[in-house]
């Protein structure tokens, strides 16, 4: 940042830009934004349709069950915890009709000893690593990410590609593509329990969930990686 004359400098999320703003006194035209592409082709409601039902009936959900997905190796930074708590608060209002698909990390023992304490052993599932990532997002509902820092979270483009209506805090610079209340929720940061079962208990229903998942894939759509190679060139030319 100190270079002179400064080289283009490129954000990944208009949240990154404010941030080079704040901390380096960057003047904010000087910043380019380019968010993160993802595959639309791959990542799409009429491509993932095909491979929804198996891991459904796998999982023990029925049609009229919400499948809440959740993917990150780093479960505690992305707040695996209150996700925990929020569910508790969902199953104790007699919001039950709901599975918690964990991808990516196993859970730590202060986790596994919490999800038992509030008898979520059946709720919440634990995948560890997979294959094909796509699979789970079509047999998905909602994605939720209630992460403490991300700087553009690309699974949470991916699954708005595919038609889930996303979860997500503040401090996520993927959430610049979130219309709160119309393709998904952006909850406060630090991520807090409660909030966050008020806006999945929202998703729950499935007239909410169908309207807000075509909002979320026609704004996830414009996010190829196409998109984002062509106005990286721009930049470079």
């Amino acid at each position: 940042f100190r270079i002179q004359p400064r080289p283009k400098i490129i954000a990944i999320a208009e949240m990154i830009k404010k941030d080079m703003v704040s901390f380096f006194r960057i003047p904010p035209e000087e910043i380019a934004v380019v968010y993160n592409g993802v595959d639309t082709k791959k990542y799409n409601p009429s491509s993932l349709k095909s491979v929804r039902g198996r891991l459904r009936n796998q999982w023990g959900v029925g049609d009229d069950d919400t499948v809440f997905l959740f993917v990150s190796y780093d479960l505690k930074k992305k707040g695996v915890e209150p996700l925990v708590e929020a569910a508790a608060m969902l199953k104790k209002i007699g919001n039950g009709n709901f599975k918690i698909i964990i991808v990516g990390g196993q859970p730590y023992r202060s986790l596994e000893k919490r999800i038992k304490r509030l008898g979520l052993e059946e709720t919440i599932i634990f995948t560890g690593r997979v294959k094909s990532i796509e699979a789970y997002y079509a047999n998905s509902d909602v994605f939720v990410l209630p992460t403490y820092y991300d700087a553009c979270s690309l699974v949470v483009i991916e699954a708005m590609a595919g038609g889930l209506p996303a979860i997500t805090t503040v401090y996520n610079g993927a959430g610049g593509i979130i219309r709160d209340g119309i393709n998904g929720h952006i909850i406060s940061h630090p991520p807090d329990a409660a909030e966050l079962a008020k806006k999945m208990r929202l998703l729950l229903d499935k007239q909410e969930r169908k309207k807000m998942s075509a909002a979320a894939a026609h704004a996830a759509a414009q996010y190829s990686a196409e998109r984002n190679h062509g106005e990286i060139m721009k930049i470079l030319d």
